[in-house]
């Protein structure tokens, strides 16, 4: 009976230790952490607040919420409901927090960003224009990231990047790089040091909500059929084989894709991966035969249809 009485015991404290003393401690950090960061956005003439960031260890998350960014003046930047994030362990939560490694050197994390809006000043004009004729009042996003990294393989797996808005749709991205490595940051600072690695698949989808029914409104508004803006889109291009059916395909999906707007979705899986340095040249050089080496395939309602012939 005193062996289960201490057993009992013991896995008590454990459960108390990991749910509430641990996190609370991590969590003191984390305010530290916080507060630091404010007081390195003020040397930019920013100011940074937020409600309070939370973690919980079941499962492990941190969650900041009311995060806002404005300028000395009082000028919203931007804002959001709150921003989680996970997939990292309880190490790295706390090497973090104590500024013994930064987000740059974590092998995996995914960041979910809820109902981030930007202030209208900070969006382009077109945007702001296009955003009032389409009916948008403001924009309201909601953003994921989601990666895992092998740096003994060199292998990084960006699971998910997306961005949705209410009636304007999902766009998600999916990618696999080969013999990458994470640049520092200082690295990031030069665009040069980022041309590394190769492109072992790659995928873009877009679900909709919402946004083509908008340009449809917006097209007979201006007494334009939405079916034209494909053809005056289209490109001639005196390198293509004039044989060749791609442009009548991709055509084809489009118009597939407005008379019924459910999923567009981009993939390219190439036979062997392809470096960014040759993508670079090959784009420049010789788009054809980029294409035909990418091997893109369009999938338009589930329905795909591969754009370039295998070699």
């Amino acid at each position: 009976m005193k062996v289960k009485v201490v057993v009992l015991s013991f896995l008590i404290t454990l459960f108390l230790s990991l749910n509430f003393v641990i996190p609370q401690l991590v969590q003191e950090r984390l305010q530290a952490y916080m507060g630091d960061i404010q007081q390195s956005v003020i040397q930019y003439g920013l100011q940074l607040d937020f409600e309070d960031v939370r973690l919980s260890y079941i499962p492990l998350r941190i969650r900041v919420n009311g995060l806002k960014l404005s300028t000395s003046d009082g000028g919203m930047v931007f804002s959001t409901n709150r921003i989680d994030f996970s997939n990292w362990s309880l190490a790295e939560v706390v090497n973090v927090s104590q500024g013994q490694m930064n987000f740059a050197e974590l092998t995996k994390l995914r960041v979910s960003v809820q109902k981030l809006e930007f202030d209208d000043i900070y969006l382009s004009n077109r945007l702001q224009k296009a955003m009032q004729e389409l009916g948008y009042e403001k924009l309201v996003l909601n953003v994921v990231s989601d990666y895992d990294y092998d740096a003994e393989t060199k292998n990084l797996y960006v699971n998910e990047f997306s961005v949705e808005g209410a009636q304007i749709g999902k766009i998600s991205f999916n990618v696999h790089l080969t013999e990458f490595r994470i640049p520092t940051s200082e690295e990031i600072k030069n665009l040069a040091s980022l041309n590394q690695g190769s492109v072992k698949s790659f995928s873009v989808e877009y679900v909709e909500d919402s946004l083509v029914k908008k340009f449809k409104m917006l097209a007979a508004k201006n007494n334009v059929s939405l079916d034209r803006y494909i053809a005056l889109g289209k490109k001639i291009d005196s390198n293509r084989d004039p044989a060749s059916t791609e442009d009548d395909v991709v055509t084809t999906s489009l118009q597939k894709f407005i008379n019924d707007p459910k999923t567009m979705k981009l993939v390219v899986a190439p036979e062997k991966e392809i470096p960014f340095k040759d993508i670079s040249l090959m784009m420049m050089l010789s788009p054809n035969k980029l294409v035909e080496s990418l091997q893109p395939s369009l999938e338009v309602n589930g329905s795909m249809v591969r754009l370039a012939p295998k070699e």
